[in-house]
């Protein structure tokens, strides 16, 4: 009887050592499996992120341009309107003398000191966008 007690708790053990091998075969198993899903969602992130950075480089890169070419328009228009006041100025001279009137001649400085402002301003916005071109 207790060789059948004995032999009936071997057979038990045996196949509780089967569970156990079976149970940690399956948790090896997991354990891979969560291991390769943990390193597939990092490899994920770091592509996300280096995908981020590529467009937020290429958008200040895009947007720096845009400030480029707004400042070379500005620094046209800005030579453009010294040019036409300058020029402006010297016929307003040249007709002054040519009437050589008291009258003209006052109007006329009146003229040149508001072109001169003018063109001080015009002269200002140059420097502004020479810095904001350097920067």
């Amino acid at each position: 009887e207790s060789k059948l007690k004995c032999q009936d708790l071997e057979e038990k053990l045996k196949m509780q050592s089967e569970k156990l091998k079976n149970a940690e075969a399956h948790y090896e198993t997991e354990n891979k499996r969560l291991f390769e899903l943990v390193k597939s969602a990092k490899q994920d992130h770091q592509r996300k992120i280096e995908d981020l950075e590529r467009k937020n480089k290429s958008d200040l890169n895009a947007r720096e341009l845009q400030i480029r070419e707004i400042v070379a328009e500005n620094q046209t228009s800005l030579q453009k309107v010294g040019d036409e006041m300058q020029a402006i100025l010297a016929q307003q001279l040249a007709d002054a003398k040519k009437n050589n009137q008291e009258e003209v001649k006052e109007m006329l400085a009146q003229k040149e000191s508001e072109l001169r402002a003018a063109l001080a301003s015009v002269n200002e916005i140059r420097v502004c966008n020479d810095k904001a071109k350097r920067t």
